[in-house]
C-alpha cells in the first residue's frame, strides 16, 4: 500500500509540474538551432505580461523542426532555458522569418530585472536593437550560467518561429555568406530584367513586356519574405509592409496570367482553361482590394491558396499546349514545375502543415524563381525561333507562289501572243483570198 501510494503521489507530482522543452546548451560551435526546444503558450486574450507569465503552464512543441502554428490572430508566448558552456558571453537570438508583426524579447539582467527588446515589421527598422532584416536580439550570459528567455509574438502573418542562437562573430560570418548568395540571385534577376527591357524596346513585343513585369513582381514577393524590401526600400515606413503583403501576390498573378494567356494564345487554345486562369487571378485581386479596405481584418492565407492554384493552372495550360503540339510550350511547362513545387511547400508551411525549413527556405524560393526565369527565357527564345521559321517558311511559300504566278503569266502572255499572231495571220490570209 505504501509503495502504491508513493507511486500515485509521484504520478500526480509529475502531472502538476509545468512541462518545459529541453534545455539549450551553448557550446564552442557558436551556433545553436533552437528548433522545437522551447515551450509555448497560446494567449487568446493577449492579457499575460512578463510579470505573470511564470505562472503559465507552457506546452512542448509537438511537431519536429520549429514551432509553426499557421495563421492565427492569437498571441503566443515561448519559453527557453539556455545554459552557456562556452567562453563566449555575447550572443544573438535570430528569428529567421521576416513577416512577423510584433516580437518582444525578454531576458533578465544581473539584478533579475526583465529587459525587453522589441522588433517586427510594424516598427521602423531604426527601433530595432540590431539593424537586420530579421528580428535579432542581443543578450549576455556568462560561462556556466543559466538564463530564461521569453518571446511574445503577435502577428497576422503565419506564426513561425525558426529561432537560432549565434555568437556575434559566427552571426557576422554567416550573414556575410548569405548576403553574397542573395546578391548573386538578385543580380541575376535584375540583369535578366534589363536585358528583356532592352529587347522589348527593340521589338515592341507585348509578351516580352509581360515577362518583365512578371519578373519584377516575382522578385518583389521574394524580397518581401526575405525582409530586403523593408531593409532597403522603406525602413522608416513599416505600413508599406502591409501594402506589399496585400498586393505582391495579386500583382504576380496578374502579370503572369497576362504572360500565360499571350504566350500560349490561351483564349484560342482552350477557353475553359482561360476562364479558369482569369477567374483565379481576379479573385485574388479582389481579396487584395478587400484587405486594403478592411485593413488587417482579412487573413493573408487566402493569397497562398490563390497563388498555389495559379501555379497549378499555369502548369496545366502549358501541358495542354504541349499536347496540342505547340513547341515553345515545352519550356514554358518546365518553367512552372519548380514554382508549383516551391509554392506547394511554401503554402503548406505557412498554413502550419510543414516545418518552416521545408517551406520558406530562402534557397527553395530562390531556386524556384531562377528556374522559372530560365525556362521562360528558353520558351521565349524557342517561340522566336519558331516564329522565325514560320516566317521564313511563309516567305518561301510566297516566293513559290510568286514564281508560279510569274510562270502562269508568262505562259498566258505567250499563249495570248500566239493567239494574236494567229488572228493576224488569219486576217491577212482572208484578205489575200478575197
Amino acid at each position: 500500500m505504501i509503495l502504491r501510494a508513493l507511486f500515485l503521489f509521484g504520478i500526480l507530482a509529475v502531472i502538476n509540474i509545468p512541462v518545459f522543452a529541453q534545455q539549450l546548451v551553448l557550446t564552442d560551435s557558436e551556433r545553436v538551432v533552437v528548433g522545437n526546444s522551447m515551450g509555448y503558450w497560446r494567449d487568446t486574450e493577449d492579457t499575460v505580461t512578463i510579470q505573470n507569465v511564470s505562472h503559465v503552464k507552457f506546452k512542448v512543441v509537438q511537431n519536429s523542426g520549429v514551432p509553426n502554428f499557421g495563421f492565427d490572430y492569437a498571441a503566443y508566448w515561448f519559453r527557453m532555458e539556455v545554459e552557456n558552456n562556452s567562453d563566449v558571453t555575447d550572443w544573438l537570438l535570430e528569428i529567421d522569418f521576416s513577416p512577423l508583426d510584433h516580437v518582444d524579447f525578454y531576458v533578465q539582467d544581473s539584478t533579475e530585472h526583465w529587459i525587453q527588446m522589441t522588433a517586427g515589421d510594424l516598427l521602423p527598422l531604426a527601433e530595432r536593437d540590431v539593424l537586420h532584416r530579421h528580428p535579432v536580439f542581443p543578450f549576455t550570459i556568462s560561462k556556466g550560467e543559466k538564463q530564461l528567455i521569453y518571446l511574445h509574438i503577435k502577428t497576422i502573418s503565419s506564426v513561425q518561429v525558426p529561432a537560432i542562437i549565434w555568437s556575434q562573430k559566427e552571426f557576422a560570418q554567416a550573414s556575410y555568406h548569405i548576403q553574397i548568395l542573395n546578391g548573386l540571385f538578385y543580380g541575376a534577376i535584375f540583369i535578366m530584367i534589363l536585358y528583356q527591357m532592352f529587347l522589348f524596346f527593340a521589338i515592341r513585343d507585348k509578351i516580352t513586356f509581360y515577362y518583365v513585369l512578371t519578373l519584377l513582381t516575382m522578385v518583389n514577393v521574394v524580397s518581401f519574405f526575405q525582409g530586403y524590401s523593408f531593409l532597403y526600400l522603406h525602413p522608416s515606413r513599416p505600413v508599406w509592409n502591409d501594402i506589399f503583403a496585400m498586393f505582391s501576390g495579386p500583382a504576380f498573378l496578374l502579370f503572369s496570367t497576362l504572360l500565360t494567356r499571350a504566350f500560349l494564345n490561351l483564349p484560342k487554345l482552350n477557353r475553359w482553361l482561360d476562364f479558369l486562369l482569369l477567374g483565379n487571378m481576379i479573385a485574388d485581386v479582389v481579396i487584395g482590394i478587400l484587405m486594403f479596405i478592411y485593413f488587417r481584418d482579412i487573413s493573408y492565407k487566402y493569397h497562398h491558396y490563390f497563388v498555389l492554384t495559379h501555379c497549378l493552372i499555369a502548369l496545366v495550360c502549358a501541358g495542354y499546349g504541349v499536347y496540342k503540339k505547340y513547341r515553345p510550350a515545352r519550356f514554358y511547362m518546365l518553367g512552372w514545375i519548380s514554382p508549383f513545387i516551391a509554392t506547394a511547400f511554401f503554402t503548406m508551411g505557412n498554413l502550419g502543415f510543414l516545418s518552416v525549413y521545408l517551406s520558406t527556405s530562402n534557397s527553395g524560393i530562390m531556386v524556384g524563381s531562377v528556374l522559372l526565369m530560365l525556362f521562360i527565357s528558353f520558351a521565349l527564345g524557342d517561340r522566336w525561333s519558331t516564329l522565325e521559321k514560320e516566317n521564313q517558311r511563309a516567305k518561301e511559300i510566297e516566293l513559290e507562289r510568286e514564281q508560279k504566278e510569274k510562270i502562269r503569266l508568262e505562259e498566258e502572255v505567250k499563249s495570248r501572243t500566239i493567239e494574236i499572231q494567229q488572228q493576224n495571220l488569219d486576217s491577212l490570209t482572208g484578205t489575200t483570198n478575197y
